[in-house]
């Protein structure tokens, strides 16, 4: 396995490195591109030019030199060896947050506004005992009547209709 690697590698270094030749429009109108010219020739290997092509090169072959080396390395690692890597590379499971409410919570804080608005100082148990079958009772009987009156304005609206209907029903009396 570890040839076909390293062949990969040394052919790819070693394409990396020859001479750029490019395809380039030849002189005639009809703009051919099969003559190829080299890009580089002998008078362009200053000093100042080889440095700064030579940085430019530098930041954009290594990085996809190595692109494509772990691309290839990919390919040929055995199937149970990229399960083991994979697992080694996962970040770890985060810490679960607790995000439950108490149950009292609603009670809690109806309680602490209770507090501040009478000035009854510090919490005590047995007052917040006290408080919260109070407050729970309050809430039960609050609910209970809200869907009493949203069905008691449900009866009023069918009894509107049925007497709307019936001063109907006693206008065709009068016209018979």
């Amino acid at each position: 396995m570890k040839l076909p690697v390293r062949l990969f590698v040394a052919t790819s270094a070693l394409l990396l490195l020859e001479e750029s030749q490019s395809f380039t429009p030849g002189h005639s109108t009809k703009r051919s591109f099969s003559s190829s010219r080299q890009m580089l020739d002998d008078a362009a290997y200053d000093i100042e030019t080889v440095q700064s092509v030579g940085f430019q090169v530098q930041n954009l072959v290594i990085p996809g030199v190595a692109a494509a080396v772990a691309g290839a390395a990919a390919l040929f690692i055995p199937k149970g060896e990229k399960k083991e890597a994979t697992k080694a590379v996962s970040a770890p499971e985060p810490e679960p947050i607790d995000v439950s409410i108490p149950y009292d919570a609603t009670a809690m804080l109806a309680y602490e506004n209770w507090r501040k608005e009478n000035e009854k100082g510090a919490f005590n148990a047995a007052t917040f005992e006290s408080f919260s079958k109070i407050y729970y009772d309050m809430s039960v009987e609050t609910v209970t009547a809200k869907k009493l009156k949203r069905e008691a304005e449900a009866m009023m609206a069918a009894a509107d209709a049925g007497f709307s209907k019936a001063e109907k029903l006693a206008a065709s009396l009068i016209e018979l």
